[in-house]
């Protein structure tokens, strides 16, 4: 004898859709163990609201009937595979029959039908004797919605890309093939493949790299190599990320017009003796031409400005022929501008984005505090003579952030095994170096090199023997520095600024702004 549910499968494909009965389930889930889950099933096409069960069918296995409800609600029923976990329920007004699916468990994962029952009277003996399939003779499921997964599984729910950015060059490209890139963000699991396109045709030299973990999702990157001759012919060509059975495509045409964002360069000067501080802004290598570059102050009055002066280049070509072009804008200002809190912002409008980077005063008025003081303190000539030996002393004074390592080098900028300090590391520290009389003597060079936590570059502050004393104090808070006769030398050296130079290069049309910003500590 046939299988039971075979038959109603059967049955179901001869009698579904004939007269526009429907049955339409919810969308498919992935969900983890122990997790809640509901399933809708809307029905139309009936002169009256039906009986409906659910049934499901797990991967490889047969169907299982496991609910049902009647029409009016009176009779309710549940296997024992789902009783006290799964909840059938009904809103007539709506249409709809729902199913909620508490404590999910791995064997909960298959495809779930909700199916139209014909049973014409509502028994209690009907409603026991549910697991046989012809209802003894009473009914059966006639009309079946297209089924919907339920995927119960302790890995991670997949969730595609949020986005999938096509990537071009924005430098020169000298070779007969142009590299572009596709970059897919935000995806779970980590199965995410790359295709390139160029009309119908399926492009080769792809190169994939691995799926990178960031915060729980995915990035992918991709690239390929296309003719030249196709790239400047403007054809467009087509990013495929392919992702659990979904893709999503992003496509790549060279633009009419090079957008190009500059190299943003800045810096700083104080003149003491002609009381002026000067702030200097560079765009280099920006296109197409239109620009403008404006300062700003934030963080107190406005600047009083005694200068500012502007300068344009046409620029040069590059490789591929494009118009490169380069501008420059010099910013003078009273000394007294640089209160507490006071930042000074190049901004350079383009057609471009570009990040920021800011001037900021730190210090006080009158003496201006540095970021970091160092010291560089000579062997004594008693040492040297005497002992045909002496010691370099590196003192290092952090009046702002934190250290994060000092060590000694050589002439040959190699570490000096033995001088590395990073643990323990206060606002005041001393870094001492052995040196020999022939090593005085030669004059070799040794460095200081102090790396700050918030600072790109290191510090780095040269040793040699000098031929007489240095006497000398980059804005000191005193009248005169006292000098230690036998040391040989003390030079008191105080940074101002670094500048931390980044590049962004985003292809767009939407007129955006350069921020060009730096830090000042003081002198």
């Amino acid at each position: 004898m046939m299988d039971c549910r075979t038959g109603l499968l059967l049955l179901t494909l001869c009698y579904a859709g004939i007269r526009g009965q429907t049955l339409t389930e919810s969308e498919s889930a992935v969900k983890r163990p122990g997790e809640s889950h509901k399933l809708t099933c809307t029905y139309s096409g009936f002169s009256s609201d039906q009986h409906i069960a659910w049934i499901r069918q797990p991967a490889g296995k047969g169907l299982e009937w496991f609910a049902y409800i009647s029409s009016g609600s009176s009779s309710i029923y549940y296997s024992d595979s789902v009783k006290n976990r799964f909840t059938i329920s009904r809103d007539n007004s709506r249409k709809q029959v729902y199913l909620q699916m508490n404590s999910l468990r791995a064997e909960d994962s298959a495809v779930y039908y909700c199916a139209r029952d014909t049973v014409t009277q509502e028994t209690e003996t009907l409603v026991v004797e549910i697991n046989h399939c012809d209802y003894y003779g009473y009914g059966y499921f006639d009309y079946w919605g297209k089924g919907t997964t339920v995927t119960v599984t302790s890995d991670t729910p997949a969730q595609a890309p949020t986005h999938v950015i096509g990537l071009m060059p924005c430098g020169p490209q000298s070779r007969d093939t142009v590299t572009l890139g596709c970059l897919a963000t935000g995806f779970t699991p980590s199965s995410l493949t790359f295709s390139w396109t160029q009309g119908s045709n399926n492009l080769e030299n792809i190169t994939q790299y691995p799926s990178i973990l960031k915060n729980d999702k995915y990035w992918g990157i991709s690239q390929v190599q296309v003719s030249r001759q196709d790239w400047d012919a403007k054809k467009t060509f087509k990013c495929v990320a392919n992702h659990v059975g979904d893709q999503t495509t992003s496509p790549i045409t060279k633009p009419d017009v090079l957008f190009r964002s500059p190299n943003l360069t800045t810096s700083f000067f104080l003149d003491e003796e002609k009381q002026q501080a000067s702030f200097y802004c560079f765009a280099k290598d920006f296109s197409p031409r239109t620009h403008e570059i404006i300062w700003q102050k934030v963080g107190s009055e406005k600047a009083s400005i005694l200068d500012e002066t502007s300068v344009f280049s046409e620029g040069r070509n590059d490789t591929n022929g494009a118009k490169l072009y380069s501008a420059a804008s010099l910013l003078t200002v009273n000394p007294t501008e640089l209160t507490s809190g006071a930042t000074f912002t190049c901004v350079f409008k383009g057609k471009v984005e570009h990040p920021a980077a800011m001037i900021e005063h730190l210090g006080s008025a009158g003496c201006i505090q540095a970021a970091v003081d160092i010291n560089i303190i000579g062997p004594t000539y008693r040492d040297i003579l005497v002992k045909q030996s002496g010691k370099i002393t590196c003192q290092i004074q952090v009046n702002n952030g934190q250290l994060e390592k000092i060590f000694w080098e050589n002439q040959d900028n190699v570490e000096m095994a033995g001088t590395v300090k990073t643990e323990g590391l206060k606002k005041k520290e001393e870094l001492v170096l052995d040196i020999t009389y022939d090593e005085w003597h030669q004059g070799v060079e040794r460095y200081c090199v102090v790396q700050h936590k918030d600072i790109l570059f290191p510090f780095k502050i040269q040793y040699k023997r000098q031929n007489k004393f240095l006497n000398e104090t980059v804005c000191s808070c005193k009248e005169e520095m006292e000098a230690e006769e036998d040391h040989m030398a003390n030079t008191a050296l105080t940074f101002i600024f670094l500048f931390i130079m980044t590049l962004l290069f985003s292809v767009g049309t939407t007129l955006s702004k350069v921020n060009a910003s730096f830090v000042y500590n003081g002198l």
